[in-house]
Formats: C-alpha cells, structure tokens, sequence
C-alpha cells in the first residue's frame, strides 16, 4: 500500500487513526533481522522499527530499531517461598520461585499487604533479588523503597534518554506458563514519571512498551501494551496497532489491568478499572500497509519494565508492585499505610 493511500486509509478507519496517519510514510522496515534475545549492538543505519527486542518491525508510529540491549545475567532461583502477605498469609506457595510470593500457588501474600490467589503467580518484589525473573536490557533494574504501594520495596525501572532503551524483567516456565486456554488476565500497580511524550529528534511521539508476551520467538507473534501519546496496543509482526489519546497517569499510583487471550486473538487494557483500548483480531491498521489479523502466539513468556525506540530527552522512571497473573480478571488493589 502507497504511503497516500495507506493514509487516506487509515483516517477512514477510526477516529484516532488520523492520529497515527501521518506517521506511514516513513513505513519502510527493511531493518537488521530479528533476534529473540537482543544484541547489544545499535541498528544498522537505516534499520527502522521498534519491535520486541531490536526485530525489525517497527513501532506502531515511527522508527526505533532494536532496543540496544542484551539478555541480562541469570537470576538465582533461591529464595524464600511467597512467605508473608497479610490477607492470604500461609507460609508460601509451592512453587520453587520465591522472593515475596513470586510463583506462589496458594493464597501465599505477594510479598506486600495483597493476598495472592490459588493457582496465581504472584510478586510484591519484597526479596532480596529478582528471584524467577531474567533481566533484559541495558536499563537500571533494582528494588527501591522510593514509591511503594505496599509491603517495603517495589521495582524500579529508569530509562536513560535516547533512542532505543530497555529494561525489561521477563518470567518463563512454570508455574506461570503454559497458560490455561492460552489466556492471561494480569495486574500490577505502576507509578510513572516522566513518561516520553514527542521525540527529541523526530517530529513524532515516542512509542515506548509496557508490556509484553510471546512464544518462545516473538517474531512469530507478540502482544504488547504499549504508549505513544496515549495508551497503544501493538501487534508484531507487521507492526499492527490501534492507537489512542487517553493518557497514562503518571506521578501517582495506578492500576494497570491487561488480558492477552491467545484462543480469540483479544487485547484488552484497564486503568484503574476503565477500559482504554480493546482490540479483535484487527486493530487500526499495520505499519506494512497490510491488514493483518493479530494472531496470538501460544504464550510463554511475559517481559514488564520499559522500551522506548525513538529518542527522548526524559529520563523515565516506572516502578511497579504488587503484581498478579491469573486465568481470570483480577481486583485492583487497595492503597496500605505504606502506599507513597
């Protein structure tokens, strides 16, 4: 599809289409191959894209390339067992993964003040260590007691200014995958500052992910929650979209809710208990002029933290708490004594 046509087409289709329109003439994506663990290596001049880990697809509105990273060092799989967590209590799940009721299986607590669901996965990040986790990326990744929801730590991510940042936590295995019926209802409670609005050196918004899950290769298919001027759900390969306006808070605590449904091909994401964007199979459109469908990969691993493709000025800092997986829609924590 011409870059004309691929406009005009997108403007028709939703509303805030037209948001993203002007952004497909610089569609190319001829960039560096695909590699599902990320050299930490830039992109070859030219490469476009902000795909999932340096692919070279590009972002749902403009350039980016590979997120300059590597796969971090191997975490240790030490640990205590989801021990403490007012509410549920017990003396921890079964899983093997430990640090604050990572992986914990039964109604351990998370590690904060949240009771953790039977047969949930669970992480207040109250251990001494990303206990189930592997770091991806370059970026700062580190328990803080800055901002806290509940409990005495969170995760905390800081992206440096520039273009192609990333810092990522990634869980695989058990006991999160595989996944009841390929579906996945997450929550976690994020506090953000600073989030990219235009680039620094692009006349464009910085599209930057939340979220992500894939299959082993997220070349094959990777859902994402994303932002780029507003809430962004994005799709790879093709670089698919269906973009917003709705902001993002920042500078507060809020709740971040997603559902990933792999058997229906289903994008769903909730601030604060509101739905922001949902997609079916379809979003607004692809970057490669196509009108791909969206389809799911069996899932098998679930990356948190902070990407951003093009360049920016801010230097971001997200931190996270009190996160939660499970095969069902999951209830938004309360504020504790310790929230700040």
């Amino acid at each position: 599809m011409r870059a004309r046509s691929a406009t005009a087409f997108l403007t028709r289709l939703a509303p805030d289409a037209s948001y993203y329109a002007s952004f497909v003439r610089r569609r190319g994506i001829e960039g560096a191959p695909f590699r599902s663990r990320w050299p930490t290596s830039q992109p070859a001049a030219g490469a476009s894209g902000g795909g999932t880990a340096g692919d070279s697809a590009g972002s749902a509105v403009g350039q980016g390339g590979s997120a300059g990273t590597g796969q971090g060092g191997s975490v240790s799989t030490a640990g205590s067992a989801g021990q403490g967590g007012g509410g549920g209590g017990g003396a921890g799940g079964t899983s093997a993964a430990g640090s604050g009721g990572v992986g914990g299986t039964s109604a351990a607590g998370s590690g904060g003040t949240t009771p953790c669901s039977s047969g949930h996965v669970c992480d207040g990040f109250e251990g001494a260590d990303f206990v189930g986790w592997t770091k991806n990326g370059a970026g700062a990744i580190q328990l803080d007691t800055t901002h806290v929801f509940a409990g005495s730590k969170s995760v905390q991510f800081v992206s440096e200014p520039g273009g192609n940042k990333r810092g990522q936590l990634e869980r695989s295995g058990a006991p999160l995958f595989p996944l009841t019926s390929n579906k996945m209802w997450g929550r976690v409670m994020a506090f953000a500052k600073d989030l990219p609005g235009m680039s620094d050196k692009e006349n464009k918004n910085v599209h930057y992910d939340l979220i992500q899950a894939s299959g082993a290769d997220p070349a094959l298919g990777e859902y994402r929650v994303a932002g780029m001027g507003g809430v962004l759900l994005n799709y790879n390969p093709h670089d698919c979209y269906f973009g917003t306006q709705k902001p993002i808070p920042v500078d507060k605590w809020a709740c971040w809710e997603w559902l990933f449904d792999g058997e229906k091909n289903v994008i769903e994401f909730y601030i604060d208990g509101v739905q922001q964007a949902r997609i079916e199979n379809k979003g607004q459109g692809c970057v490669d002029g196509t009108s791909s469908v969206w389809e799911a990969p069996t899932f098998s691993e679930l990356r948190i933290g902070f990407v951003n493709y093009q360049s920016k000025a801010e230097t971001t800092t997200l931190w996270l708490d009190e996160l939660e997986i499970g095969p069902e829609r999951l209830t938004c924590p309360t504020p504790t004594a310790a929230t700040r």
